[in-house]
C-alpha cells in the first residue's frame, strides 16, 4: 500500500494518439521527488499579458484521503483518460454516399441481416435516426422516413386519435404503443400504416403505395402467427388487428373492416372474452373504438358488449341542467332508463368541458371508458323497435346523441369519420310526420351535427339548406342568437364553437 499513489495526473494538452497509451500520465507520491517542475520563475512579476483562454495543462485526482474504494466519479475521469489514446480509429474509407429511395425495400424487412450489412446501411443514415435503435436491437433496419412518420404518430395523430387523453401527461402512442411496436414488427409496420393513412386522409387523399406495403406486411406476418402449431395471441396481436380495422373503416372500406373485425373477435375469444381485457384500459379500449366505429354509423349489432353496469337510480322526473333537453323530455315523456342515458351523456359533458379548461382531477381515460359505455347503450336502444311516438323521437334523440359523441371522441377531418349512414337515418327520423312537432332548436342542433359530419356531397347540401329553411332570414347577429339556442343542448365549447362558425358560413354561403 505505500507504493500506491497518492495523486494522479493527467496531461490534457497531449494530442490525441500521438505517444505511448501512459505518455499523458504523470504519477506523483506523496513523500516521492516532485514530478512537475516549477513553470514560473522568481522574483518581482512581469506585466501580466493578456492570453487566449486555454485548458488547464493538468487534471488533478486527489486520492490520498479517500478511504477504500474511490468513488464513482474518480474511477469515471480516470478510466476516460487513460482509454482516450485506446480508441479505434473510425474507419473512413466509405465516402461515398447515397440516398434511400423512400419506398420500402423488401430487402431491408428481414428479421435479421449481417453485420455488415447493417454497418452499409447505418453509414449512409443520418445520426439523429439511429438513436431509436442504438444497439441494432429491432425486428427490421429503421429508416430515415419511418423515424419522421413515427414522430408524426406521436404527435398531432395522436393529437387527433386521443383528442381528450392529450390533455394529460398520458401519451398513448408514445407510452404504450410504440415500445411493444419495437417488440413486434406487425405492430410496428401497422403503426406506420395507421399513420401514413391518417396523415394523407387529413389533407384529402385516400391510400398511398407505401401505406399500402406497411399493411400488407403487417398482415403477412399475423397470418405466419396464426398458422402456428402452438398459437399464443399477445396484445400486440390483438393491437395490430384493431389498428388495422380502425383504419379501414376510417379510409371508407367497410367490407375490410368487417373481415378485420370477424378476425379480431375470434382472437378475443381465445384470450378468453373481452372482459379478461378490462385490466388492460388502452388495449380495452383501442377494441371497442374499432368495433363501434363501423356499428355505429351503420347501425348493426356491435361484435362485442360493454360490460359497464348502469343503475338506473334517478328519480322521475328528472330535471337536467340542460334547458333544451329539460323541454324535449317535458314533451314526450321519456322513458327512466333514456333519462339515465342523457343524465350520463349530461355528466360527461360537464367533466369534459372541464377538462378543456384545466381540471386536472377529472381522468380522461375514465372519461372515454364512461362515454364508450354509452355509445354501446345507446346501440342497444337503436335495436328496439319504434312502435310508438315516444320511442320514435328516443331513436332519433340516439341517432343525434351518437353524433354528439363523434364529435367528442374523435378530432379526425369529416371524410375520416364516414358518418354517412347514420346521416341518412337522421334525415329519414326528420322527415317522419309523426315528428313534425319537434321543438326547433332541437332539429337545428341535429341538423348542426349532420352538417358539420357529411361527407356526400347530396347529403350536405340537403342539410345546409334544410338548417338555412329552418332559420329563415339570417340577420347580422343571427349566428349569435342561434348558437345561444344551440348551447342550451348537449355542447362542448373547444370542439363545436369552431365547428359552428366554419358550419355557418357554409349556410351562409349557400343562402348568397
Amino acid at each position: 500500500m505505500a507504493n500506491d499513489p497518492k495523486m494522479v495526473i493527467f496531461n490534457s494538452n497531449l494530442p490525441v494518439g500521438a505517444g505511448p497509451p501512459d505518455s499523458g500520465i504523470q504519477l506523483s507520491w506523496k513523500h516521492g521527488p516532485s514530478k512537475i517542475k516549477s513553470g514560473f520563475p522568481r522574483g518581482r512579476p512581469r506585466k501580466v499579458v493578456k492570453k487566449a483562454v486555454t485548458s488547464p495543462a493538468f487534471q488533478f485526482v486527489d486520492c490520498a484521503d479517500l478511504q477504500g474504494q474511490s468513488n464513482a466519479a474518480t474511477r469515471k475521469s480516470i478510466r476516460s483518460h487513460v482509454m482516450r489514446h485506446r480508441k479505434p480509429k473510425l474507419d473512413k474509407t466509405n465516402n461515398d454516399i447515397q440516398t434511400i429511395d423512400p419506398v420500402i425495400d423488401t430487402s431491408v424487412l428481414q428479421r435479421r441481416q449481417t453485420p455488415d450489412q447493417a454497418r452499409s446501411e447505418f453509414a449512409v443514415v443520418p445520426r439523429e435516426f439511429t438513436m431509436f435503435d442504438p444497439f441494432d436491437c429491432l425486428s427490421l433496419t429503421m429508416q430515415p422516413y419511418m423515424a419522421e412518420t413515427l414522430s408524426k404518430c406521436t404527435t398531432y395523430i395522436n393529437e387527433m386519435v386521443f383528442c381528450i387523453e392529450k390533455y394529460s401527461r398520458f401519451n398513448p402512442m408514445r407510452d404504450y404503443f410504440l415500445p411493444m411496436a419495437f417488440q413486434d414488427p406487425a405492430l410496428f409496420h401497422a403503426l406506420l400504416f395507421s399513420s401514413n393513412s391518417l396523415n394523407l386522409l387529413s389533407s384529402g387523399h385516400r391510400e398511398a403505395p407505401k401505406a399500402v406495403q406497411h399493411l400488407n406486411e403487417s398482415i403477412r406476418i399475423v397470418n405466419e402467427r396464426l398458422q402456428s402449431p402452438s398459437l399464443v395471441v399477445e396484445d400486440s396481436t390483438i393491437a395490430v388487428i384493431a389498428t388495422i380495422a380502425y383504419i379501414e373503416k376510417v379510409a371508407g372500406n367497410f367490407q375490410n373492416w368487417d373481415i378485420h373485425m370477424r378476425g379480431l373477435k375470434r382472437m378475443v375469444q381465445l384470450r378468453g372474452g373481452l372482459k379478461n381485457f378490462q385490466s388492460n384500459r388502452i388495449l380495452y379500449n383501442k377494441i371497442q373504438r374499432s368495433d363501434l366505429c363501423g356499428s355505429v354509423d351503420a347501425g348493426t349489432t356491435p361484435y362485442f358488449q360493454d360490460f359497464r353496469p348502469h343503475s338506473l337510480g334517478l328519480e322521475t322526473p328528472y330535471t337536467y341542467s340542460s334547458i333544451g333537453f329539460n323541454k324535449l323530455n317535458n314533451i314526450f315523456q321519456f322513458t327512466r332508463e333514456f333519462n339515465q342515458i342523457l343524465h350520463e351523456v349530461e355528466q360527461s359533458t360537464f367533466a369534459l368541458n372541464r377538462v378543456h379548461f384545466g381540471d386536472t382531477q377529472a381522468s380522461p381515460l375514465d372519461l372515454r371508458y364512461e362515454l364508450t359505455s354509452i355509445q354501446y347503450w345507446l346501440l342497444r336502444l337503436q335495436q328496439s323497435p319504434c312502435t310508438s311516438r315516444r320511442s320514435k323521437i328516443e331513436n332519433m334523440t340516439c341517432l343525434g346523441l351518437q353524433l354528439y359523441l363523434i364529435t367528442i371522441l374523435n378530432d379526425l377531418p369529416p371524410e375520416a369519420l364516414s358518418c354517412d349512414n347514420l346521416v341518412t337515418n337522421l334525415k329519414t327520423a326528420l322527415d317522419d310526420p309523426d315528428l313534425a312537432d319537434l321543438p326547433l332548436g332541437f332539429r337545428c342542433w341535429v341538423l348542426f351535427l349532420m352538417g358539420i359530419l357529411v361527407c356526400d356531397t347530396s347529403q350536405k347540401f340537403w342539410t345546409i339548406r334544410t338548417f338555412a329553411s329552418l332559420v329563415l332570414q339570417p340577420g347580422p347577429h343571427a349566428n349569435k342568437v342561434l348558437e345561444s339556442e344551440l348551447v342550451t343542448f348537449f355542447w362542448v365549447g373547444k370542439v363545436h364553437d369552431i365547428s359552428f362558425t366554419k358550419f355557418w358560413s357554409e349556410v351562409m354561403n349557400s343562402i348568397g
